[in-house]
């Protein structure tokens, strides 16, 4: 359903009109922004501060307000908190434009899924997160990547308990409509598309695109490689594991009917059986999975970032979802570089199209744009100027914060999780 939105850049005491807020650079995306926003009825009406007036090229459907700048610039102290090495990965890209300020690197207690190794293997401080340390750094934000774990409720409690403000960046695409509630336990999100103004239900948003894909984005080459289908595989946390083989194999029998060689990307933590395509299996990871883009014709995926990531390589994409995965996240199938297939007839005649038709750059970089890397700035320079200027809101410690300070605590989790079973 459309609602109203205001699109602002300035930061000031005064109130903004009534909407949806959206913090956006003041660049000329604005004009991809309302675009967007209009074109795909996210936006009833939209309500514009008077500071991006010259850079828009047509005012039609807009009303403009103004705003007294008071806006105060200092360095902060900031935790980057990653929970996995992907993560630790995207926190470092986009730390190196955070001069200004001071910065710590931390990780889970636990780090299971190997975050305090990527820092360890770039030679990175870092340090696992305690109340102790929190409370002698005593940041001014703390920064997350992922907001919908229980130790991350915790911590933000103790943040809340400690007066320090917390913000979820939206570090890839994201299943809104589970019952995780991703992105709505943060006091401020930092988002990296137009569209996820419409799949994520909240009343303010920083729009700043993300860095993660700030190395990802390619010169257009009409002649770059096409050496083979890579087909992704990353059945992992235990979604959907039992469709893999059913999955891979349908997508291979269509490959070679169409005489496409193929290679399969196997996620780190994809633990699949996949010996029989010895030949074909490639081991993926953050640093290596450029490359392997970089070289294949067209990409074959179930639900993943890899679908920004090829295109951002331009590089046509087929999500194929055979197994009817319900993931809240509107992707705008277009059939034209970016295909959903729900069965081997429909992904035939993906291929087929792929194999006959030429790369669209125009309309790959508009999609771009409007789902996860701005045009006319950077992810990192946005979020460095939202840290040195911006007013960012802190909910009250209250009976909820005690509950997750005492019941999230890993040995107490352990305890309850005993009795439950």
């Amino acid at each position: 359903m459309a609602k109203p939105i205001v699109i602002y850049n300035s930061f000031s005491s005064e109130e903004l009109p009534v909407g949806k807020k959206v913090w956006a650079p003041l660049t000329k995306d604005i004009n991809a922004i309302k675009n967007y926003l209009l074109e795909n009825n996210i936006a009833s009406s939209i309500q514009v501060e008077k500071v991006f007036k010259e850079f828009i090229d047509d005012n039609t459907n807009l009303t403009f307000f103004e705003r007294k700048k008071a806006e105060v610039t200092s360095s902060k102290k900031i935790v980057l908190y990653a929970q996995s090495d992907t993560l630790s990965n995207s926190c470092h890209q986009f730390s190196k434009s955070l001069g200004y300020h001071d910065l710590l690197f931390m990780v889970p207690i636990n780090s299971t899924e190997k975050a305090h190794i990527y820092f360890e293997d770039n030679n990175i401080p870092y340090e696992h997160y305690s109340f102790k340390r929190l409370k002698k750094f005593k940041p001014d934000v703390f920064i997350v990547l992922n907001d919908w774990t229980k130790e991350v409720h915790r911590i933000f409690a103790h943040c809340k308990y400690l007066g320090i403000k917390n913000i979820c960046l939206q570090e890839s695409i994201i299943d809104f409509g589970d019952k995780m509630n991703r992105m709505l336990y943060s006091d401020n999100i930092m988002i990296q598309g137009t569209q996820t103004i419409q799949d994520l239900e909240r009343d303010h948003y920083f729009l700043t695109g993300n860095p993660r894909y700030e190395n990802s984005r390619v010169e257009f080459n009409p002649h770059a490689p096409k050496e083979y289908a890579l087909i992704n595989s990353n059945f992992t946390y235990g979604i959907f594991e039992e469709e893999r083989d059913n999955w891979i194999d349908s997508i291979t029998e269509v490959c070679s009917n169409n005489d496409v060689g193929f290679k399969i990307s196997q996620h780190p933590r994809d633990n699949g059986d996949l010996s029989r395509y010895q030949k074909q299996i490639i081991a993926s990871s953050s640093a290596s999975v450029s490359d392997q883009i970089a070289n294949s014709h067209f990409i074959l995926t179930r639900f993943s970032s890899l679908i920004h990531e090829g295109l951002l390589q331009y590089k046509p994409v087929i999500y194929y979802n055979p197994h009817g995965e319900k993931m809240q996240y509107n992707f705008r199938f277009n059939n034209k570089f970016l295909f959903l297939c729900k069965n081997q007839l429909e992904l035939n005649k993906a291929i087929e199209q792929i194999l006959k038709s030429d790369c669209n750059k125009t309309k790959i970089d508009e999609y771009i744009t409007n789902h996860c890397l701005p045009h006319h700035s950077s992810p990192s320079e946005n979020i460095n100027e939202l840290l040195l200027k911006g007013i960012f809101k802190q909910s009250k410690f209250g009976f909820k914060e005690v509950f997750y300070s005492i019941f999230y605590w890993g040995p107490i989790r352990k305890i309850l999780e005993t009795f439950s079973k």
